[in-house]
């Protein structure tokens, strides 16, 4: 993925592309949904949660179609990240016949 950001550095911007599955010592998806792990270790998740507060995250997520990836899948990533303190957005850069669109929670297939 390419992408043309402004350099003003008093925005910050987080691009994740990912399948989403996470795999830690704090928890893994693998076994168990973000929900339920929020819910079984709230405390111990939100304790290394990053500070995400004054970020846009635009959010491409990698199609797995192997994994579950469904909307409750999606909408637990975009919760996480608003409990964060992060701004979801969707937003346009680029000259306008060759703009870019990072669109929240896109998916991207093979």
């Amino acid at each position: 993925m390419a992408a043309s950001l402004p350099l003003n550095d008093t925005q910050k911007h987080l691009i994740v592309i990912s399948d989403l599955y996470e795999h830690s010592s704090l928890f893994s998806l693998y076994n168990t949904t973000l929900v339920e792990a929020l819910d079984q270790n709230e405390q111990q998740i939100l304790s290394k949660m990053p500070d995400l507060r004054g970020v846009q995250v635009y959010l491409k997520m990698i199609d797995r179609p192997e994994l579950s990836q469904d909307a409750s899948f999606i909408e637990g990533w975009l919760e996480f990240f608003r409990r964060a303190g992060a701004t979801l957005r969707t937003h346009s850069t680029g000259p306008e016949d060759n703009a870019v669109t990072l669109e929240i929670a896109e998916r991207i297939t093979g």
